[in-house]
């Protein structure tokens, strides 16, 4: 073991400063160490000198260094500057480029919640520290600035899918590209200083995923996107715009952006989108990260209200006011917010693909296999309008769809498998059988259902 890792195991007491008062009183304690919180590129010379000459060691926060970047050549230029005996940092990326230069390592965490403590192995794997530094300890409840920013966010969704499909229109096309912008500026500045063959063989910064698990998790991505394209594309003139719309919206928007975000987090060392942004855009870039994610969740807002909608009309025979329901889904989901719901996302997109793609097997099959519906809907697009009567519900997509979704759960949990895939297929087979034996059963050629005026 290194000296100076022999004299942190030894040391009871480790002084940590950020004011020269501080400072001043560490330099006459007993303590061997000095942790050094607080410093600029014009001081931290002067206060590493002093450090040195009370013989002690100064292990430098390079965080906090202001002036300092945070890509790995801000550990070269620290050592260029002050020649400290080891760092501080919570980026992976700058332990692991300290112990190259042969400098005491020590990664601070802030373990906050469940998700922070099963990424942090992922983190040490990659930096390979001296020791690890977990500070403020589990996060005993939600303090009133999360409360509040998630309260002014919620309500400004819902205010925004209030104004309608316009309000979000403009607001897309004013962030939408300065998030794009973003990411790839940031993209490369990281990337300078990296191989994308280092970044891609470097271990994962968050929590390991089985291939099955991690298919199923973007697969029911894709395929709840793919279901709420109607949603918002039926405002589009023709097919080719609705092409074009998935096209750019798959390939730039999900593939592309995924891709760069996967690059950015193996090279900073974290899956923290906050710590990526500061440490590429800063608040700038942070800001349009968070308008962005408004601009995510205004959609699903609205596809949301559109289908409780079409869903209370149909079982109660019942118009109800979408703007109502948009208050009031946005209510709940601030208050979800509010209470954490964040912490469980991981688990969510788990339960969202095996959830979601038995709906898109039902549907595929309804349409191109079976066909009930295309005269009506061919009519109506050739009139530039929508249906004026829809089905109210389908009993037999209903128990196809909870008979998928039990299958890919289940073969989620024993790891057998692609759940997604398992629970759209299954349900997509089990679908046309059922339909097919009841067509016979009723001795008709298409099976149709009670139908209600079209509401939205």
């Amino acid at each position: 073991m290194q000296p100076l890792a022999e004299t942190l195991l030894n040391e009871p007491v480790i002084a940590a400063v950020k004011t020269d008062e501080a400072l001043t009183a560490a330099l006459a304690s007993p303590c061997s160490a000095v942790f050094l919180l607080a410093s600029t590129l014009l001081t931290v010379d002067g206060l590493v000198r002093r450090i040195h000459e009370a013989g002690k060691l100064a292990v430098v926060h390079i965080d906090l260094v202001d002036g300092l970047s945070s890509r790995e050549i801000a550990v070269d230029s620290l050592i260029a500057l002050c020649s400290p005996d080891g760092i501080i940092s919570t980026r992976p990326t700058l332990i692991r480029r300290a112990r190259h230069r042969g400098l005491l390592t020590v990664q601070r965490a802030f373990i906050l919640d469940s998700l922070s403590l099963t990424s942090l192995s992922g983190q040490l794997e990659q930096g390979k520290p001296d020791f690890v530094e977990i500070l403020p300890g589990i996060m005993a409840g939600i303090t009133p600035e999360y409360i509040f920013w998630a309260i002014i966010t919620g309500l400004g969704i819902t205010l925004l899918v209030v104004f309608g499909i316009k309000a979000i229109a403009n607001f897309a096309t004013v962030f939408v590209p300065l998030f794009v912008i973003v990411v790839i500026v940031a993209a490369a500045i990281i990337l300078q200083n990296h191989s994308l063959t280092e970044l891609l063989t470097t271990a994962p910064p968050g929590p390991a995923l089985s291939l099955g698990a991690a298919t199923t998790m973007v697969a029911g991505g894709f395929i709840a996107g793919a279901i709420c394209t109607p949603d918002y594309a039926r405002f589009l003139k023709n097919g080719t715009q609705v092409f074009w719309m998935t096209l750019i919206g798959t390939f730039v928007g999900e593939l592309g952006m995924n891709l760069l975000a996967v690059l950015l987090a193996h090279a900073m060392g974290t899956e923290n989108i906050v710590d990526i942004m500061m440490g590429t855009s800063g608040i700038i870039g942070v800001i349009i990260v968070v308008a962005s994610t408004v601009k995510l969740n205004d959609i699903n807002l609205y596809s949301s209200s559109l289908g409780l909608a079409t869903m209370i009309n149909a079982l109660f025979n019942k118009a109800i006011s979408r703007n109502g329901l948009v208050w009031a889904l946005g209510i709940v989901g601030t208050l979800l917010s509010v209470i954490g719901i964040i912490n469980y996302f991981t688990n969510f997109l788990t339960l969202l693909g095996v959830a979601i793609p038995p709906v898109a097997g039902i549907m595929v099959v309804d349409y191109f296999i079976l066909k009930r519906s295309r005269a009506t809907l061919d009519a109506s697009r050739a009139k530039g309008e929508l249906p004026e009567k829809v089905e109210k519900w389908n009993p037999i997509a209903i128990v196809c769809w909870i008979a998928g979704f039990a299958v890919g759960e289940v073969t989620s949990i024993m790891n057998v498998g692609i759940p997604g895939l398992n629970s759209l297929i299954l349900a997509g087979v089990l679908y046309w059988i059922v339909m097919k034996v009841y067509a016979s059963m009723k001795k008709v050629d298409t099976v149709t259902f009670t139908e209600t005026d079209q509401v939205l």
